[in-house]
Formats: C-alpha cells, structure tokens, sequence
C-alpha cells in the first residue's frame, strides 16, 4: 500500500519521508528527524506495523489511514 501511495506522491509536488518494516533503526531515526525539521517534507509514509508502536508525531497536523483489504 505504501508503494502506491508514494508512486502518486512522487507526480505531486508535494515530498514524502517513508518509514517501514524493511529500515534500520538508523533509517528511521534519520526519517523521523527529516520530517520533523525539513518543512519540504510534507507527507510521511508509516506502515502500521513499524509506526504503531511508542511513535509520537506530534509535528503533524493531519493523519490519514489507509487500510487494504
């Protein structure tokens, strides 16, 4: 799911941080860091499973759940 929203982002001017499963713990620090100190970075792309656990966003303004079925 993350794949295709960010393939529709990406024909956007808008610029998204990606955090998931497959990441280091130093990917996704540097992807938490990014999106809470560059104000280009507008969307952050979190699957459940990698973000649902003690993340705290509290930069962001609006949360979007996307659910496949």
């Amino acid at each position: 799911m993350l794949d295709l929203v960010e393939r529709a982002i990406s024909l956007t001017r808008l610029e998204c941080v990606r955090l998931d499963g497959k990441m280091s713990q130093q990917q996704r620090s540097a992807a938490l860091e990014a999106f809470r100190t560059d104000a280009n970075k507008t969307v952050f792309l979190i699957s459940l499973r990698s973000g649902g656990v003690g993340l705290n966003l509290t930069t962001a303004s609006h949360v979007v759940l996307l659910v496949g079925c």
